[in-house]
């Protein structure tokens, strides 16, 4: 998982976290005091209720595939080969802006806001690609 310092920056915009469904398991950066954390029932019950302010959602690999439709369990054998020919063809595309030794994290989250959103990740914004 990755807890980078590019990765939160990547996940705190609105477009990831809007989307962000609380549930045991998930992981997250606290603004205040900079710790990683992985949620809770108590804080899934407090995110519900009140929202959580100074969370940062970080999703993890398989909740990003689940986002762009890839997560449901009966096509995920059918599935896997589209996964990896997505990737693939954006990776070599002009639109993937993303450095040799990037996470996997990191790649199909802008895989996923290239796709849905028409953004690239440009140093630390997302940008409108041109």
């Amino acid at each position: 998982m990755d807890t980078s310092k590019t990765y939160i920056k990547m996940c705190d915009c609105s477009l990831i976290q809007e989307q962000w469904e609380p549930k045991e398991g998930d992981w997250g950066f606290w603004k205040l005091n900079g710790d990683i954390d992985i949620i809770d029932y108590d804080d899934c019950y407090h995110k519900r209720e009140n929202g959580i302010e100074g969370y940062i959602w970080l999703p993890r690999q398989d909740q990003i595939q689940e986002m762009m439709g890839f997560g449901i369990p009966s096509l995920k054998v059918i599935c896997g080969y589209c996964c990896a020919e997505e990737m693939a063809k954006f990776i070599k595309s002009k639109s993937c802006t993303l450095p040799i030794g990037t996470t996997p994290e990191q790649l199909w989250l802008s895989l996923y806001i290239h796709t849905s959103h028409q953004l690239i990740w440009k140093g630390n914004k997302w940008i409108k690609e041109a």
